[in-house]
């Protein structure tokens, strides 16, 4: 049985987010000691393919000087890089097969129809490429999570009964 529950966001993540509940900060998220000085971020791990590799460096750049990546991390991101790179390998299978090639229907050794194999790879990669993404806020949809819509902060400042409500009247 899996974990119940959403899963638990990195600290820096929470930071971003502020606190919009206005509920007391919990002593069990201790906050980690910030990057800054320490240098580049972790080196790519020497098993990652080389796009592999090259989207590491890409990211682990901006999500150090960001200060939502920290060392422990370093796998997480590294894995999601993986996928990243065999997503591309079997998308140039599928280019080499031509432009009906991969989805064209094919016969299995039982005689039914089915798709091509590869277009199910290809989904299997991009689905954990995706999710490791979000982990990160690295896709559109978990940056705006994270950063909420600015126009509705303002608005709230000269709303009477969101004073009220936040305990300032």
């Amino acid at each position: 049985m899996g974990l119940r529950g959403p899963v638990p966001k990195p600290q820096a993540i929470k930071d971003l987010e502020g606190n919009p509940g206005k509920r007391k900060k919990s002593q069990s998220n201790l906050k980690v000691l910030p990057n800054t000085g320490r240098g580049k971020a972790p080196p790519p791990p020497k098993r990652l393919l080389p796009s592999a590799k090259k989207e590491y460096k890409r990211l682990a750049k901006w999500l150090w000087e960001k200060q939502i990546m920290e060392t422990p991390d370093m796998e997480a991101l590294a894995q999601t890089c993986q996928f990243y790179a065999l997503m591309l390998a079997v998308e140039q299978e599928m280019l080499k097969d031509g432009e009906s090639g991969a989805y064209e229907m094919q016969t299995a050794s039982s005689g039914y129809m089915s798709a091509n194999p590869k277009i199910t790879v290809y989904q299997q990669y991009y689905d954990k490429w995706c999710r490791g993404l979000t982990q990160f806020g690295l896709t559109p949809a978990s940056r705006a999570r994270l950063l909420g819509n600015s126009d509705s902060q303002d608005a709230d400042e000269d709303d009477p009964m969101a004073a009220v409500l936040g305990g300032k009247w």
